[in-house]
């Protein structure tokens, strides 16, 4: 416990820190409004017993200053206006006390959803900061699961810690009036509570942990279902296999649900828990006290009105004081999956890339550079060397597996080799750089588009009123799609749909040539850009590619180029070589 209590409060900055601290003295005037709203019941109902407020109060009725000023009230009002007078302060007082719960909760939330909403943020941040490498390796279900779900854990721990706070501090204040009032019934009363609540705790300790685990499990197996059943809907559709998909997904979310089901039960048990005890509690006072001495019907009136008021007051606050000890059981591996993310690995993993500057005028060479990636056995890239000259249209061809994708990262500096000299006009240089990539336009064989407009696309990361839409436009009469943007009603704010699926393969991928030439690259790489797309559209592609090579450099990774002649190298992948 102690060590998941450290883990958790690593994860809170020192201003989130400090706000804890803050809510120590609401808090403290929290449970002074409670013990007043509880406390005044004694008076109101002796002095409908006795005539006397004091009567049942050992304190107050060996004080002569209170019972000098009750006189004098007795003196100039009828009990009836006192009564009333009474009741109207105690109507009072639940009044202050229900808004200030209103407004404690108030703070509580905002507080636990900015941790959230903070957590969430740096953990997003983390992830796209990642380098290549290392954010290939990981499903995206994972880290879509610790940003949402894991984080909203952490909130709704957050809340019920505060809440164990002031409703542990309560119960002690509760506890502590009724030991005023009768210490031995008291005594028996709060042991059958303790007894039943580490009871209960004890038994059921390790299931709470066990479901924590379970639910962090099954909701990422849930949401990489739906992740890939939905990115792969067209191949899904063709190949008839809805039913497949549907039937893991019914498997996959009735198991969550199951699980699901038994915390939200483990949820409701407390309360019935503590009811069954509490009424066995109320019975030991009332046990004591009719086999105490002196007792009398009097006595036992106003005592059991404040029990009974105490029990109503009380048994929500054992509740939530239980809910957030489970909270923090099943929480266990919410908090431990974030204190790895933010604490442990918070400079783990991140993309190395260097400020320096990097001057391209004339050549760039690779000598004897050498690759592997970490999770496989084999070499991919072995003592390469190939030397590109500025403004050239270079084709990269060669089977599957033998490193074309691989050689246009390094290019681009998003992989680092492990062996070899890059040169950039003869100057040893590293290409994992913000200047060196700012050099970069890179086009994917899968455009990557956003459900967003065809503005927004290409000046992809750009706030809308910083974009020079002049730029567009030219952009777009570069890669021959002016002329179709003319007949959209919406010109270039007509939205793409998601992955692009209201326009055309070929529109896609000029859109992503567009996008990489908004950036005015040096270099230009092209990894299967024609793959997705029939000849005629390919063609149209290559051609495009060669009208534009008058401006840049260009590496075109493909299975199958058009034009060969009018390349300048071609290059061929093989055993991790090139011919």
């Amino acid at each position: 416990m102690n060590k998941i209590l450290k883990k958790f409060f690593s994860i809170l900055n020192k201003k989130e820190k400090i706000f804890l601290i803050l809510f120590i003295p609401l808090t403290l005037i929290l449970f002074v409004i409670e013990l007043l709203s509880l406390g005044l019941i004694i008076p109101i109902v002796s002095l409908l017993v006795d005539g006397n407020p004091f009567a049942n109060l050992n304190f107050f009725r060996e004080n002569a200053s209170l019972l000098e000023v009750y006189d004098t009230l007795k003196q100039n009002y009828s009990l009836s206006v006192i009564i009333t007078y009474l009741l109207a302060l105690y109507i009072i007082i639940f009044i202050i006390k229900n808004l200030y719960i209103l407004f404690y909760n108030w703070i509580n939330f905002g507080f636990s959803n900015s941790v959230q909403f903070r957590v969430s943020s740096e953990l997003f941040n983390n992830y796209i900061k990642y380098d290549y490498l290392k954010f290939s390796n990981i499903n995206s279900s994972t880290l879509m699961n610790n940003i949402l779900s894991e984080t909203a854990s952490l909130r709704n721990l957050i809340r019920n810690l505060i809440s164990f706070s002031s409703e542990l501090l309560i119960v002690i204040g509760i506890a502590v009036l009724i030991f005023i009032y009768d210490l031995k019934a008291a005594t028996f009363a709060t042991l059958t509570m303790v007894i039943s609540s580490l009871i209960y705790f004890f038994v059921l300790k390790k299931k709470m942990i066990k479901l924590g685990y379970d639910r962090h499990k099954m909701n990422k197996i849930l949401i990489k279902n739906i992740l890939q059943s939905f990115s792969g809907f067209k191949i899904i559709k063709i190949l008839k296999k809805e039913d497949y998909f549907t039937n893991n997904h019914n498997t996959f979310f009735s198991n969550y649900l199951k699980n699901n089901r038994l915390l939200s039960l483990i949820g409701v048990l407390p309360r019935l828990w503590v009811e069954i005890f509490a009424l066995l509690s109320i019975c030991l006072f009332v046990f004591v006290l009719i086999n105490s001495e002196g007792y009398s019907i009097n006595n036992l009136i106003p005592f059991l009105s404040l029990v009974a008021l105490s029990t109503i007051r009380i048994i929500p606050s054992i509740n939530k004081i239980i809910l957030a000890v489970q909270s923090l059981r099943s929480g266990t591996v919410s908090i431990d999956v974030l204190y790895k993310d933010l604490i442990e690995e918070k400079f783990k993993n991140l993309d190395e890339v260097n400020n320096d500057e990097t001057i391209f005028n004339s050549t760039l060479e690779f000598k004897n550079i050498s690759f592997k990636y970490p999770s496989r056995s084999e070499t991919i890239i072995n003592d390469l060397s190939v030397k590109i000259e500025k403004g050239q249209l270079i084709g990269l061809i060669g089977q599957s597996g033998s490193g074309k994708s691989t050689f246009a990262d390094i290019i681009s500096g998003l992989i680092v080799p492990d062996q070899g000299e890059i040169l950039v006009d003869n100057k040893n240089s590293k290409l994992n750089s913000y200047d060196w990539r700012k050099k970069i336009g890179y086009v994917t064989q899968d455009t990557f588009l956003l459900d967003d407009s065809i503005k927004n696309n290409i000046a992809i990361g750009i706030k809308d009123e910083d974009i020079d839409e002049k730029d567009i436009n030219e952009v777009l009469k570069i890669v021959h799609l002016d002329e179709f943007i003319n007949t959209l009603p919406d010109g270039i704010h007509t939205v793409v749909g998601e992955k692009g699926l209201k326009i055309s393969g070929g529109q896609r991928q000029r859109i992503g040539i567009a996008r990489a030439l908004f950036r005015r690259p040096e270099f230009l790489i092209l990894d299967e850009p024609t793959s997705a797309l029939d000849k005629e559209n390919s063609i149209k592609i290559y051609q495009l590619l060669i009208d534009i090579n008058k401006r840049n450099t260009i590496i075109v990774i493909s299975h199958n180029l058009y034009f060969k002649e009018k390349f300048d190298q071609v290059l061929e992948m093989n055993n991790t070589s090139l011919d």
